[in-house]
């Protein structure tokens, strides 16, 4: 999956975060909890209780077991939580089309690829080439200065953890090729509603 030596995690001093790096922030704390996907049904947990329940503000989900939703957008709303207002985050953040449809020619999204891409934005990939709109919905953490990619955190994945060895099923980071990226978003100040 990855062409690159992997980087030590990114990390700013809280006085100077910005929105995006208070996102991979917190993406980085979930990360080296070393979530991974439960191997039965749950009714607590941090997949259903801080990123559907809390991210998303789904309160109907009674409970959860691997594979049964796509919760890799409800993580990017967990992290955005400060700076999305909720009914945002309900209706776009749990779904790809949703998310495109709804920034698509807005200043949103972000025009230029990479170059202009920052950490914290969110980044549409596509795992699957039948998706023109991408399949699956992470947070970048850092962008290759040579342009090849971005590495990510993200959720409902299959990556790194924080321990070595192999590749876990849960919140991890990736490595993300250029021409999987499908588009680029980054909240506006307006998306907090106040």
């Amino acid at each position: 999956m990855q062409d690159t030596k992997t980087p030590a995690p990114t990390s700013s001093a809280p006085a100077q975060m910005t929105p995006g790096a208070r996102a991979v922030e917190r993406a980085l704390e979930e990360w080296r909890e070393d979530i991974r996907e439960p191997k039965s049904k749950v009714t607590d947990g941090p997949i259903l209780t801080r990123y559907i329940r809390e991210g998303l503000g789904w309160a109907w989900i009674k409970d959860y077991q691997n594979r049964t939703f796509e919760w890799c957008g409800a993580f990017a709303a967990w992290v955005w939580r400060d700076s999305i207002n909720p009914e945002i985050r309900k209706k776009h953040l749990a779904s790809t089309y949703r998310l495109r449809e709804w920034a698509r020619g807005t200043p949103r999204e972000i025009k230029g690829g990479l170059s202009a891409a920052r950490p914290g934005y969110i980044a549409v990939i596509a795992t699957k080439a039948a998706k023109p709109w991408g399949d699956h919905i992470t947070i970048i953490e850092k962008v290759e200065p040579d342009g090849r990619g971005v590495w990510t955190v993200e959720g409902n994945a299959r990556g790194e953890g924080p321990a070595p060895g192999p590749h876990i099923e849960g919140v991890v980071r990736c490595f993300r090729q250029a021409e999987a990226i499908r588009f680029i978003y980054r909240p506006l100040d307006a998306d907090r509603g106040h």
